[in-house]
């Protein structure tokens, strides 16, 4: 239980923590703190002075939903899909190579033009641009890294490539195989150095990348903010208004690219399909000429009409050839001059004259019968003129009869023609629509394709990005890197919190007794005599009974005091952990101390490995000592080894001697305690 208390009372000592000693501890050290302080806060002055500006520009675009503006012309079909990609996918390809690239090679960012401070031993560079830049260079060999340097110095430009040297005078140009260089009038107005390096395109594209950040505005939304870092602040403008033409343009080339490709299969398949109309056109003129067909619906009901009317014509003519006949019979038969019956429906102009003029003399003929004889010279020569017409009546009907016989064969000839064609007329028909079929869809497809061309063409004009440009690129007057109070605040912080840190960490790591604190905290429960405090004039005072060193000696003796016993002679060892630690002197000032007081005090130097004290008595160290009384038994004589002091002030010594092979086995021999018998009764 008592064990427990103490160990108790021994913890929270340990835990408790001083922070007036540990503030005193590093208040020592303040000149250290005050040298890390200043180091740091010039460090970061001439890092600001020297160090290159960065600035920030910064852009907005939004990536819009619209689809395709001449859509509307396009309500029915499905040729052109402008669907709006999402906006990682527009992320990506803003910082994709193809974009990079392109951006890389329209404003040459892998030539870079740094000019150097007229002042003389200036380190600082500045980064030029567009109208800035004082001297024209190509690079006809662009894949290849190359470092200029030029120096304008009294109205002569010098130039080194690192290998070769020149000099050109104003209105002069280098073409050499590699570079083209045409300086301006203005680089000659004052002297100045510059340095032109020139990339590969895929490390300029690095470094742009490197640069450059896009970002989404929000997570749920389709905005995109744009920033790029750099020392020039027009150039980071620059770039950023390139990245944006440079994607617009990209989303307009992607857009015209497929009615690009639309348009040459359009015109493809125009150039094919007028080809086959113009084939079935002349197959199917080339078939109506050869079947003589044009409308087989009007030609089929023509032929039907054809063949009701040549019917009716038959008809007609059947009507007329009996009727004919049947006159022709009765003419025949008939062997008196009797009137013919006139207008029946022969449709034979002569004939019914014919018949006409016969009627006529039988009426004459018939009027004389009544008052004269058939005797009768007028009757005989109407009787003969009567039987000429009779016979010429006779004769026009024969004629009529033939007549009308071929017409009928004529048109039954022709009926039957007629029918046939009807007949013919579906399969050629067929054969007709067949042609007129293909030549429609053929027809339909190409106005069609006429009509998606012409869309396609509205649409290659009229493609416009899906981005809509929120911010062009614009940059903060004030740089972001260095921030100069940052700066400052870091400097003054390492200033102070360094030493701090290094003291801390010795302090940690420091095993060693520095302070009556340390020799409490790691012998505690054992009584403490006295300090011996640093004294920086040691040599001078060593012997001054008022100094330093005395005083403390004292005190440790007067504490040691109370711990001797007074009646016998009282051994008093001085040991420590290694060499160097003040064995020697504590010991000699301690026995100085006790001499001073009367006593009779030997000082024995038993550190037989790195003895001391004759160096600081100022005496040679013989061979004769505390290890020749400890190695050889024979010895007895004890004075002889040792050195009296020359008056009653000053100590008796009995130095270490010979230093031997195996110290600590001398030191642990019988001959050790004897030898303190001995100097005790002494």
């Amino acid at each position: 239980m008592n064990n427990d208390i103490i160990n108790n009372e021994f913890s929270e000592k340990e835990v408790s923590f001083d922070f007036k000693k540990e503030l005193g501890y590093y208040l020592f050290f303040w000149p250290w703190f005050l040298i890390f302080t200043l180091g740091f806060l010039f460090s970061a002055f001439f890092y600001l002075r020297y160090e290159e500006r960065v600035y920030e520009a910064n852009a907005q675009i939004q990536i819009k939903t619209d689809s395709d503006p001449t859509s509307f012309l396009m309500s029915q079909s499905n040729f052109f899909d402008y669907s709006r990609p999402s906006l990682q996918n527009e992320i990506a390809v803003t910082t994709s190579q193809h974009i990079l690239t392109e951006v890389v090679k329209r404003i040459n960012l892998q030539t870079k033009t740094y000019t150097f401070g007229s002042i003389v031993g200036s380190i600082k560079s500045n980064l030029l641009f567009e109208n800035s830049l004082p001297i024209e260079v190509v690079f006809k060999e662009p894949k290849n890294n190359k470092i200029l340097l030029f120096e304008v110095d009294d109205n002569i430009l010098t130039i080194n490539d690192g290998t070769l040297s020149y000099s050109l005078t104003q209105g002069q140009v280098l073409d050499l195989k590699d570079v083209y260089i045409e300086p301006k009038d203005s680089l000659f107005l004052e002297n100045k150095d510059f340095k032109i390096i020139h990339s590969t395109i895929n490390n300029a594209v690095a470094e742009l990348r490197a640069n450059l950040n896009v970002q989404a505005a929000a997570k749920q939304g389709e905005v995109i903010n744009i920033s790029y870092k750099g020392p020039n602040r027009d150039r980071n403008e620059y770039i950023l208004n390139t990245l944006i033409q440079v994607l617009a343009d990209d989303q307009v080339t992607d857009k015209q690219e497929i009615s690009k490709v639309s348009i040459s299969f359009i015109e493809e398949r125009l150039e094919g399909l007028a080809e086959s109309i113009d084939t079935i056109s002349k197959n199917t003129i080339a078939f109506q000429m050869d079947n003589g067909i044009y409308d087989p619906t009007i030609q089929t009901n023509n032929a039907i009409n054809k063949i009701v009317q040549s019917q009716e014509e038959v008809f007609s003519l059947e009507i007329q050839l009996e009727i004919t006949k049947s006159l022709l019979k009765k003419l025949e038969a008939s062997s008196n001059f009797d009137i013919l019956p006139a207008n029946i429906g022969i449709e034979n102009f002569d004939i019914n004259q014919l018949i006409n003029s016969y009627n006529i003399l039988v009426s004459q003929r018939n009027n004389l019968l009544i008052s004269t004889t058939e005797q009768s010279p007028v009757v005989l020569q109407l009787s003969s003129q009567l039987l000429n017409d009779k016979m010429a009546v006779v004769s026009g009907l024969k004629n009529n009869i033939d007549g009308l016989e071929l017409s009928l064969r004529r048109y039954n000839q022709m009926e039957s023609k007629t029918k046939d064609r009807i007949a013919e007329l579906p399969n050629k028909k067929n054969s007709l629509n067949t042609y007129m079929r293909s030549f429609k869809i053929v027809e339909e497809l190409y106005v069609f394709l006429l009509q998606r061309k012409e869309e396609a063409s509205i649409s290659y004009i009229s493609a416009l990005p899906n981005l809509k440009i929120l911010s062009y690129g614009v940059s903060r007057n004030s740089p972001i890197s260095p921030k100069v109070q940052i700066t400052y605040l870091v400097a003054l912080l390492l200033g102070l919190f360094l030493p701090f840190g290094v003291l801390y960490l010795l302090q940690m790591l420091d095993t060693k007794i520095n302070t009556r604190d340390d020799l409490e905290k790691g012998l505690q429960g054992i009584s403490i005599l006295g300090e011996v405090p640093f004294d920086e004039n040691l040599k001078k005072s060593q012997n001054d009974i008022r100094g330093i060193t005395a005083e403390s000696t004292r005190v440790l003796r007067s504490s040691m005091s109370f711990l001797l016993k007074k009646e016998t002679g009282n051994i008093i060892t001085v040991t420590s952990t290694t060499k160097g630690e003040g064995k020697s002197f504590v010991s000699y000032n301690l026995a100085a101390s006790y001499k001073a007081l009367g006593k009779k005090v030997i000082l024995v130097g038993a550190d037989l490995r790195n003895p001391q004290i004759h160096n600081r008595l100022g005496i040679k160290r013989g061979s004769k000592g505390l290890s020749t009384f400890l190695a050889d038994k024979n010895i007895t004589d004890l004075d002889g080894l040792i050195t009296k002091g020359s008056n009653s002030k000053q100590l008796d010594l009995l130095l270490s001697g010979a230093i031997p092979p195996n110290p600590s086995e001398l030191l642990m021999r019988p001959r050790m305690k004897e030898l303190l018998e001995r100097l005790k009764e002494q």
